[in-house]
Protein backbone atom coordinates (compact mmCIF):
# COMPACT_ATOMS: atom_id res chain seq x y z
CA UNK A 1 0.00 0.00 0.00
CA UNK A 2 1.11 3.55 -1.15
CA UNK A 3 2.24 5.22 2.37
CA UNK A 4 1.06 8.72 1.38
CA UNK A 5 -1.93 7.54 0.45
CA UNK A 6 -2.17 6.04 4.35
CA UNK A 7 -0.75 9.39 4.84
CA UNK A 8 -3.41 11.49 3.23
CA UNK A 9 -5.96 9.68 3.96
CA UNK A 10 -5.61 9.50 8.18
CA UNK A 11 -4.24 13.05 8.79
CA UNK A 12 -6.48 14.96 6.61
CA UNK A 13 -9.19 16.53 9.10
CA UNK A 14 -9.58 19.60 7.43
CA UNK A 15 -12.11 17.58 4.37
CA UNK A 16 -10.75 17.79 1.15
CA UNK A 17 -7.66 19.76 2.28
CA UNK A 18 -4.48 18.17 2.30
CA UNK A 19 -1.18 19.60 4.82
CA UNK A 20 2.15 18.72 4.45
CA UNK A 21 4.25 19.74 7.63
CA UNK A 22 7.57 19.82 5.64
CA UNK A 23 10.50 19.30 7.91
CA UNK A 24 8.50 18.00 10.68
CA UNK A 25 11.15 16.36 12.84
CA UNK A 26 9.98 14.61 15.82
CA UNK A 27 6.62 17.19 16.05
CA UNK A 28 4.11 15.23 13.78
CA UNK A 29 0.59 16.27 14.65
CA UNK A 30 -2.43 14.37 13.71
CA UNK A 31 -4.39 16.43 10.49
CA UNK A 32 -1.04 16.47 8.26
CA UNK A 33 0.94 14.32 6.52
CA UNK A 34 4.94 14.84 8.13
CA UNK A 35 7.57 14.10 6.12
CA UNK A 36 11.11 15.33 7.22
CA UNK A 37 14.53 14.03 5.34
CA UNK A 38 15.30 11.70 8.47
CA UNK A 39 13.98 9.17 9.62
CA UNK A 40 11.94 10.13 12.74
CA UNK A 41 8.70 7.63 12.19
CA UNK A 42 6.91 10.51 10.17
CA UNK A 43 4.84 9.70 6.84
CA UNK A 44 7.36 10.41 4.16
CA UNK A 45 11.36 10.70 4.14
CA UNK A 46 11.43 13.46 1.85
CA UNK A 47 14.51 15.61 1.21
CA UNK A 48 13.30 18.93 -0.33
CA UNK A 49 16.29 19.72 -2.08
CA UNK A 50 16.13 16.37 -4.43
CA UNK A 51 13.20 17.76 -7.36
CA UNK A 52 12.96 14.20 -8.30
CA UNK A 53 12.12 13.00 -4.76
CA UNK A 54 9.31 15.80 -4.84
CA UNK A 55 8.01 14.25 -8.30
CA UNK A 56 5.74 11.74 -6.71
CA UNK A 57 3.76 14.85 -4.93
CA UNK A 58 3.48 17.47 -7.30
CA UNK A 59 0.49 19.64 -6.72
CA UNK A 60 -0.90 17.33 -3.90
CA UNK A 61 -1.13 20.13 -1.11
CA UNK A 62 -3.28 22.92 -0.35
CA UNK A 63 -0.84 24.02 2.53
CA UNK A 64 2.61 23.79 3.13
CA UNK A 65 4.21 24.60 6.65
CA UNK A 66 8.40 24.98 6.82
CA UNK A 67 8.78 25.58 10.66
CA UNK A 68 12.11 26.70 10.88
CA UNK A 69 13.34 24.73 7.85
CA UNK A 70 14.53 26.86 5.24
CA UNK A 71 17.55 28.13 7.60
CA UNK A 72 18.91 24.51 7.32
CA UNK A 73 19.71 25.46 3.26
CA UNK A 74 22.49 27.80 2.59
CA UNK A 75 21.67 30.84 -0.11
CA UNK A 76 22.54 28.96 -3.11
CA UNK A 77 20.64 26.23 -2.30
CA UNK A 78 17.19 28.19 -1.28
CA UNK A 79 15.63 28.85 -4.82
CA UNK A 80 15.76 25.11 -6.06
CA UNK A 81 14.22 24.04 -2.38
CA UNK A 82 11.60 26.67 -2.41
CA UNK A 83 11.02 26.21 -6.43
CA UNK A 84 10.29 21.65 -5.10
CA UNK A 85 8.35 23.01 -2.44
CA UNK A 86 6.08 24.91 -4.71
CA UNK A 87 5.91 22.11 -7.61
CA UNK A 88 4.11 19.84 -4.65
CA UNK A 89 1.34 23.27 -4.05
CA UNK A 90 -2.22 22.82 -5.87
CA UNK A 91 -2.90 25.78 -7.54
CA UNK A 92 -3.43 28.69 -5.19
CA UNK A 93 -1.84 26.17 -2.50
CA UNK A 94 -0.32 28.33 0.15
CA UNK A 95 3.35 27.89 1.70
CA UNK A 96 3.96 29.19 5.29
CA UNK A 97 6.97 29.65 6.63
CA UNK A 98 8.41 30.37 9.99
CA UNK A 99 12.48 31.13 10.06
CA UNK A 100 14.37 32.70 13.06
CA UNK A 101 13.93 36.70 13.14
CA UNK A 102 16.98 38.06 12.66
CA UNK A 103 16.08 41.81 13.22
CA UNK A 104 14.52 40.68 16.62
CA UNK A 105 17.42 38.73 17.67
CA UNK A 106 19.75 42.15 16.83
CA UNK A 107 16.94 43.87 18.86
CA UNK A 108 17.79 41.59 21.90
CA UNK A 109 21.25 41.60 21.27
CA UNK A 110 21.92 45.68 21.34
CA UNK A 111 19.38 45.78 23.90
CA UNK A 112 21.18 43.70 26.06
CA UNK A 113 18.27 41.13 26.64
CA UNK A 114 19.59 37.25 27.53
CA UNK A 115 16.41 35.95 27.99
CA UNK A 116 15.13 36.94 24.64
CA UNK A 117 17.19 33.79 23.61
CA UNK A 118 16.27 30.22 24.25
CA UNK A 119 19.80 28.86 24.99
CA UNK A 120 20.82 27.98 29.02
CA UNK A 121 22.35 29.15 32.06
CA UNK A 122 25.47 27.59 30.49
CA UNK A 123 25.44 30.34 28.38
CA UNK A 124 25.55 33.63 30.75
CA UNK A 125 26.11 35.98 28.23
CA UNK A 126 24.29 38.07 25.63
CA UNK A 127 26.97 37.42 23.12
CA UNK A 128 27.82 33.94 23.42
CA UNK A 129 23.45 33.83 23.42
CA UNK A 130 23.44 35.98 20.39
CA UNK A 131 26.64 34.57 18.50
CA UNK A 132 25.08 30.50 18.85
CA UNK A 133 21.63 31.73 18.20
CA UNK A 134 22.40 33.66 14.55
CA UNK A 135 23.65 30.26 13.04
CA UNK A 136 22.21 27.76 15.38
CA UNK A 137 25.39 26.13 16.72
CA UNK A 138 26.51 25.64 13.66
CA UNK A 139 23.51 24.04 12.00
CA UNK A 140 21.73 27.04 9.92
CA UNK A 141 23.60 28.74 7.14
CA UNK A 142 20.90 30.91 6.55
CA UNK A 143 20.02 33.90 8.29
CA UNK A 144 17.00 35.87 7.56
CA UNK A 145 14.64 39.35 7.91
CA UNK A 146 11.59 40.22 6.14
CA UNK A 147 13.29 41.65 2.81
CA UNK A 148 15.86 38.82 2.52
CA UNK A 149 12.58 36.39 3.04
CA UNK A 150 10.72 37.93 0.51
CA UNK A 151 13.39 38.15 -2.19
CA UNK A 152 14.19 34.04 -1.85
CA UNK A 153 10.69 33.71 -2.14
CA UNK A 154 10.18 35.45 -5.08
CA UNK A 155 13.46 33.88 -6.00
CA UNK A 156 11.79 30.34 -5.92
CA UNK A 157 8.66 31.19 -8.00
CA UNK A 158 5.88 33.03 -5.57
CA UNK A 159 4.33 35.42 -6.55
CA UNK A 160 2.24 36.93 -3.65
CA UNK A 161 3.53 37.24 -0.62
CA UNK A 162 1.88 37.99 2.75
CA UNK A 163 4.06 39.07 6.17
CA UNK A 164 5.24 39.72 8.28
CA UNK A 165 2.63 37.70 10.32
CA UNK A 166 1.41 37.67 14.22
CA UNK A 167 1.79 33.81 15.35
CA UNK A 168 -1.32 31.76 14.63
CA UNK A 169 -2.18 34.75 12.12
CA UNK A 170 -3.12 34.03 8.60
CA UNK A 171 -3.91 35.82 5.29
CA UNK A 172 -3.29 33.29 1.94
CA UNK A 173 -3.60 30.66 3.81
CA UNK A 174 -7.10 28.66 5.19
CA UNK A 175 -8.10 28.56 8.58
CA UNK A 176 -5.77 26.27 10.60
CA UNK A 177 -2.53 27.02 8.41
CA UNK A 178 -0.99 28.51 11.42
CA UNK A 179 -1.81 25.61 14.14
CA UNK A 180 1.83 24.59 14.29
CA UNK A 181 3.61 27.76 14.86
CA UNK A 182 5.63 27.80 18.12
CA UNK A 183 8.65 30.16 19.20
CA UNK A 184 6.33 32.63 17.92
CA UNK A 185 8.58 35.49 20.05
CA UNK A 186 11.46 34.53 17.69
CA UNK A 187 9.72 33.72 14.69
CA UNK A 188 9.46 35.82 11.56
CA UNK A 189 6.42 34.57 9.84
CA UNK A 190 5.25 34.96 5.75
CA UNK A 191 2.82 33.19 3.73
CA UNK A 192 3.56 32.65 -0.04
CA UNK A 193 1.76 31.52 -2.90
CA UNK A 194 1.58 31.22 -6.49
CA UNK A 195 -1.04 33.96 -7.95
Amino acid sequence: MNLLNVAVSTHDLEGDRVRLNCGCGSVQPDGWVNADRREYGQDIILDVRDGHACEPYAGMFDVIVANHLLSCFNHHELPGVLTNIRSMLKPDGVLRVLVPDMRAAARAYLCGDTNWFPQGDDMPSVSERYCTYVTWFGESPSIFDASYLGNRLYAGGFTELAGPLQCGQTVLGPKGSGELDDRCRMSLIMEARTA
